[in-house]
């Protein structure tokens, strides 16, 4: 398990997030791309979610090079922007591309000053223990994450995970 939370507030554990577990959901504030709203997303179908912030320069080529590669396959791609200082600036970041991703921005706390670690960033990033964005993650029809990595990762990935022979527990073992 992991603490999270400012001292003053109260302290929110989080369940460490692995391969062959059950994905956290998503919990988006606005969806930057799309005319309709995102109220819920369903892993009904494999997905791929891909975390990025709009300082990062690689994070968006990488969530649109994903989409690509999912259209080819009807999987869904959500990219969520975390850990976001400047909404505006993330908002014109995600509009400059022609993503096929739908491009969205995490559930974060009312009273946001300076960086904000929202909803996702506490139970998929930092849950998940990686390092930065990009980071990636790939989530089956049953809502179970299947793989989790960098996203450059996912084209050698996808095929083993389409065909069922993907080991998901290899996966939480590494």
């Amino acid at each position: 398990m992991i603490q999270t939370g400012d001292p003053k507030e109260s302290i929110e554990t989080i369940d460490r997030l692995l391969p062959g577990d059950r994905a956290p959901g998503l919990k988006l504030a606005r969806v930057f791309n799309r005319e309709t709203p995102v109220e819920q997303v369903k892993f009904d179908r494999l997905s791929a979610v891909i975390l990025w912030n709009a300082g990062c320069v690689g994070c968006l080529p990488a969530v649109s090079e994903v989409a690509e590669l999912g259209a080819a396959h009807d999987m869904p791609c959500y990219g969520v922007a975390v850990m976001v200082r400047d909404v505006d600036r993330t908002a014109a970041a995600a509009m400059e591309g022609n993503s096929k991703a739908i491009l969205a921005l995490e559930a974060r706390p009312a009273d946001v000053t300076g960086l904000s670690r929202g909803w996702v960033t506490r139970h998929w990033l930092e849950a998940s223990g990686q390092q930065g964005v990009p980071a990636a993650f790939l989530v089956d029809g049953r809502s179970v994450v299947v793989w989790m990595g960098d996203p450059t990762e996912i084209r050698d990935v996808l095929p083993a995970v389409l065909n069922g022979r993907w080991d998901v527990e290899e996966a939480r073992r590494r």
